[in-house]
C-alpha cells in the first residue's frame, strides 16, 4: 500500500463541541463583538462595566487615542497585557436639592486592575514514518479546541499559573472576596448570592460560578433554567437572569468535606487569540534522534472581572 501523502488528507472525526464553559459565556472584552453567543439575553442589560477603551502599545493611557467601545476593536494589543478600570461597584444616593441630610457617595475608580494574558497550549507528537502532516496539523487544532474550555475554567478557578508566575490576574479562589458564609441548603445558597449581586453596581446581575453538582440541585428545585436555542452554547439563568457558570475545569468534586463552593462575580469579560502553530516548518519539528515529529497549538486568553465584586458562599450538599 503506498504511503499516504500529506496532501490526501484522512480527517478525524469532527470532535463534539464543549457547550457550556466560561470561555463561551463570557463578553468580549471589547464589548462589541460580532459573534452573536456573546450578546446578552434580550432582558438583560448590557453593562459596560469595563473600560478598555484607552488601550495603546505602551500599556499607558493615551486620550488622543480613545476608541469607541461601541465598535470592534480590530488589533490585538490586548494579548500584551492589559489594565482596566473597575466600573461594578460604584454607589450612588438619593440628593435633594437643598437638603440638610445630603451626604455624598464618591466612588474611587483609580483602583485600576492589570491583567497578563496567558497561552492555553498542547503539546503533540507522533512517530514521523507515516507522512500524513496536515492531518496531524489538524489534529492538534482540534485538541485544542476541545481542552481550552476545561484548562481556561480551570485557571479562572484555582490561579495555578496566575500563583506561580506572581501575575495580577484575579480568579475566583482569590483571596480578598466577600465570604458569606455556609449556607443551609442549596436555596439559600442561591438567595445569598442573589442578594450579593443586588449591592453592587452592576443593577443587581453578574455571574454565578459553581460545580456540576450545586447546578443539578437547582435544577432539581426549579430555581434556575436552561436556554438551548443555540445548542453549541447553553446559557443557564436564575429567575433574575443572573448566569449561572458550570463550566469544565471548575471543581466537579468536594475538596474534603462535604462543602461546595460557589463564587459570585459581576460580569466576566473574556477574550482568544488566534492559534498559533509551533515550529513554522516541519524540519524543526522532525527529531532524527527519535524519529519523530513534535509540534505545539497554542492560543492566547484573558477572563477578567471586577475584583471589587467577587464573594464566596459554601453549601451543604451529600
Amino acid at each position: 500500500m503506498a504511503a499516504i501523502s500529506p496532501f490526501d488528507v484522512v480527517r478525524s472525526p469532527a470532535p463534539m463541541p464543549v457547550r457550556h464553559s466560561i470561555l463561551k459565556r463570557a463578553f468580549d472584552l471589547d464589548a462589541a463583538s460580532g459573534d452573536p453567543s456573546l450578546i446578552p439575553p434580550p432582558h438583560i442589560k448590557f453593562p459596560n462595566a469595563v473600560d478598555f477603551s484607552y488601550l495603546v502599545p505602551d500599556g499607558k493611557e493615551n486620550p488622543d487615542e480613545h476608541v469607541d467601545i461601541n465598535k470592534p476593536v480590530a488589533d490585538q494589543r490586548w494579548q500584551a497585557g492589559f489594565s482596566f478600570l473597575p466600573e461594578s461597584c460604584g454607589d450612588g444616593i438619593i440628593w435633594v436639592p437643598c437638603g440638610a441630610s445630603n451626604t455624598s457617595a464618591v466612588t474611587d475608580i483609580e483602583a485600576i486592575q492589570s491583567y497578563v494574558p496567558t497561552a492555553i497550549q498542547v503539546d503533540v507528537k507522533r512517530s514521523a514514518v507515516n507522512r500524513d502532516v496536515i492531518n496531524f496539523l489538524l489534529r492538534v487544532e482540534r485538541m485544542l479546541d476541545l481542552v481550552q474550555h476545561r484548562v481556561a475554567g480551570h485557571e479562572f478557578w484555582f490561579g495555578t499559573k496566575a500563583q506561580a508566575e506572581g501575575l495580577p490576574n484575579n480568579y475566583l479562589t482569590q483571596a480578598g472576596f466577600t465570604d458569606l458564609g455556609t449556607a443551609a441548603n442549596s436555596t439559600q445558597a442561591l438567595t445569598l448570592a442573589q442578594t450579593y449581586l443586588d449591592g453592587i453596581g452592576a443593577g443587581g446581575w453578574g455571574f454565578i460560578h459553581t460545580s456540576k453538582r450545586v447546578v443539578n440541585e437547582w435544577e432539581t428545585g426549579w430555581l434556575v433554567e436552561d436556554d438551548h436555542t443555540d445548542p453549541e452554547n447553553v446559557q443557564i439563568f436564575d429567575s433574575y437572569g443572573n448566569e449561572i457558570i458550570a463550566s469544565p475545569g471548575y471543581p466537579s468534586v468536594v475538596n474534603g468535606s462535604s462543602n461546595w463552593e460557589i463564587y459570585v462575580t459581576g460580569p466576566v469579560y473574556g477574550k482568544l487569540g488566534g492559534i498559533e502553530i509551533i515550529p513554522e516548518k516541519i524540519a524543526a519539528a522532525l527529531n532524527r534522534g527519535t524519529n519523530t515529529i513534535e509540534y505545539r497549538a497554542q492560543r492566547n486568553h484573558a477572563l477578567v472581572y471586577d475584583g471589587c465584586a467577587h464573594a464566596k458562599i459554601q453549601v451543604a450538599i451529600t
